[in-house]
């Protein structure tokens, strides 16, 4: 991003510029900038590409899940589409209406997706969420059952993450470490581990080691609403409640009324309520 800076200073406008920043700015985790940007860069030939997504996902960890999931809409239409790029939209269709809260359209989307793709690990592993937000632990297992069945044609990261999860909601939080482990060796960067890692270390009455993981470089300065619901969580089991009532207020700006995961778990507070 340093290196795109003076160019965007010169053309503040350029479209292809924005586009490359937005991308940066996402992966980054710096969603509102994240937006500012790609919303500049619509029509470039980057952006249905990649630029759509980005954007998308920036709708989603700003609290607009609705409007992130008429985004990734939009990509179904795109000429020429695989399969595989229909069930990549839909799966992210469907993390937007989880986000939403809509959990009615998640589950209609993960049905659309199974027509496509019956034998599709992650779309069994996006159900077993939906469960788990239902708080329904027997058929998220069973959805795992057939998320593991499968398996062995996709990268596993979101099963584990999944898995993770579940151990969190049965309150078994050293095999949810055992879990996330196996997802960090995918060496993908994923906020959601970090954040159960978090959750998994204060089951264990570890909130200080809790605070380390959030605070790593690659986690601490990102925006997403599940880190912040973890680290107000840590505040608040290390006594720290002005820090706690920051971070919430936090949240509550960048993504106000998103749904918090993993907390809507069994064994977990099922509705989040702002540090007093």
């Amino acid at each position: 991003m340093r290196m795109l800076e003076p160019r965007l200073q010169q053309a503040p406008n350029d479209p292809h510029l924005n586009t490359l920043a937005g991308l940066a700015m996402a992966v980054e985790g710096k969603y509102e900038l994240s937006l500012h940007h790609l919303e500049r860069g619509n029509g470039t030939d980057l952006y249905p590409t990649a630029g759509l997504a980005r954007q998308a996902e920036g709708l989603r960890e700003s609290g607009r899940g609705l409007e992130a999931a008429a985004l990734h809409s939009e990509r179904l239409f795109q000429p020429e589409l695989s399969d595989n790029a229909t069930v990549i939209a839909l799966l992210a269709m469907l993390e937007d209406y989880r986000r939403a809260g809509a959990l009615n359209q998640a589950w209609d989307t993960a049905y659309r997706a199974l027509v496509i793709h019956p034998s599709e690990p992650r779309i069994y592993a996006f159900m077993a969420e939906l469960s788990l937000d239902d708080g329904d632990v027997d058929d998220a297992e069973a959805q795992l059952f057939l998320a593991r069945r499968y398996r062995a044609t996709t990268p596993p990261y979101r099963i584990y993450l999944v898995e993770a999860r579940l151990a969190l909601a049965m309150q078994q939080p050293l095999i949810a470490l055992e879990w996330l482990e196996k997802a960090k060796q995918q060496r993908i960067v994923m906020p959601q581990a970090a954040a159960m890692s978090a959750m998994a270390l204060l089951q264990l009455d570890r909130p200080e080691e809790a605070l380390l993981v959030l605070n790593r470089p690659n986690m601490a300065q990102r925006e997403d609403p599940i880190l912040l619901a973890a680290l107000t969580r840590t505040y608040l089991a290390l006594g720290d409640d002005p820090a706690a009532q920051r971070t919430w207020a936090l949240l509550q700006a960048l993504a106000p009324g998103s749904p918090l995961f993993p907390e809507h778990v069994p064994g977990l507070s099922a509705d989040p309520q702002s540090p007093k």
